[in-house]
């Protein structure tokens, strides 16, 4: 699989940095090569809709709206796992793409999006081309997923964001 998804996301590390305190011109304390890790912020959900509406066993679009805590970086990805209970029902089994859009405080944005097939549930990776500041409104369209054959409740989706080396933004 191309592009896959790492086992597990972390948050990277800043680069290490040194400090030394000074007292009367005479050196108190020094640190050295200490690292920090980012804490990860949570997505704010704005609204999730579904046409056509919830047709059991049907084939609908999804529409997400979302505000991150973080901004995303050029080339950063936004991962939407689906709920075990959701299929896709059409995406180019060659090259794993899916037709998905995504629009930043309403501007259309030039993405591509891939499916990884090599886990379950499914995960749709959208790699966004520029960056993305914080607290933008993202809106993000999934057609052709199927939706349960059953009505009740569903697992849940999951969206996170990460670098383009798959570390964890919000």
């Amino acid at each position: 699989l191309h592009d896959a998804l790492p086992i597990s996301l972390s948050t990277k590390p800043s680069s290490a940095i040194s400090a030394t305190t000074y007292e009367d011109g005479n050196e108190v304390d020094k640190i050295t090569d200490k690292t920090f890790t980012a804490n990860v912020a949570v997505i704010t959900t704005k609204s999730l809709s579904v046409n056509p509406g919830s047709v059991t066993g049907g084939v609908s679009q999804y529409t997400f709206s979302i505000v991150t805590k973080n901004s995303i970086p050029a080339n950063g990805h936004i991962l939407v796992t689906l709920p075990s209970d959701l299929q896709i029902t059409i995406f180019d089994q060659n090259s794993l793409e899916l037709s998905t859009q995504l629009s930043v405080d309403g501007d259309p944005k030039s993405i591509s999006t891939t499916v990884d097939t090599s886990v379950t549930p499914r995960v749709i990776k959208i790699k966004i081309t520029d960056s993305i500041l914080a607290g933008s409104t993202i809106e993000i369209v999934i057609p052709h997923l199927k939706n349960p054959d059953s009505t009740g409740s569903t697992s849940s989706f999951q969206i996170q964001t990460t670098t383009d080396d798959n570390y964890l933004i919000d």
